[in-house]
């Protein structure tokens, strides 16, 4: 979890994933840690993985050969150029940072359907289902699903309560003082 890290956690993980060639390395959300060069994660308590640190990890003075890095964001615009944006043919504008850049977009009709046939009881009104999700990309539309699923599931659940049970706690262990 790259929010979660330091510069040393990051360059300690890079080089393992380096060791470890061929390899893929994966960075998820990484607008929600990165707008431009600055770290969003990054509070007064602890600073996190630099920009600058990132961009020597992948692709600074030693090749990153035999490794894959994929890179996923929900909001290309707060990619700096220097990590990579997309031209007009999706080619990337720094090669070897980040080689090819892949747009998903909303589902199409029949993936939304597929998706939800897969998560929705069969007697549940899947059009309409389908209709409501249009413009949706896949996570949206598949929590879209797995709410509706879930909320299915309580309202016909028979004698069961309505919401699930919070979490058993633990018994406090006794603790002795001197």
């Amino acid at each position: 979890d790259l929010s979660s890290m330091t510069n040393h956690d990051f360059v300690k993980s890079w080089r393992e994933a380096m060791a470890s060639s061929p390899a893929i390395a994966l960075i998820e959300d990484f607008d929600a840690v990165f707008d431009g060069r600055s770290n969003l994660t990054d509070t007064m308590a602890a600073r996190g993985v630099t920009f600058d640190c990132l961009l020597n990890c992948v692709g600074g003075v030693e090749p990153a050969d035999g490794i894959m890095l994929c890179i996923t964001t929900n909001n290309i615009d707060k990619l700096d150029p220097a990590i990579g944006t997309p031209d007009s043919l999706c080619r990337s504008s720094r090669p070897g940072r980040i080689d090819m850049i892949l747009e998903t977009g909303p589902l199409s009709q029949s993936c939304r359907r597929e998706i939800a046939l897969r998560i929705l009881p069969e007697d549940y009104d899947i059009d309409s289902v389908v209709s409501a999700g249009c413009g949706e990309v896949g996570a949206q539309f598949q929590e879209r699903c797995s709410r509706l699923a879930l909320a299915e599931y309580w309202n016909k659940a028979p004698s069961s309560p309505k919401k699930p049970l919070p979490p058993i706690k633990e018994k406090a262990s006794a603790s002795v003082s001197g």
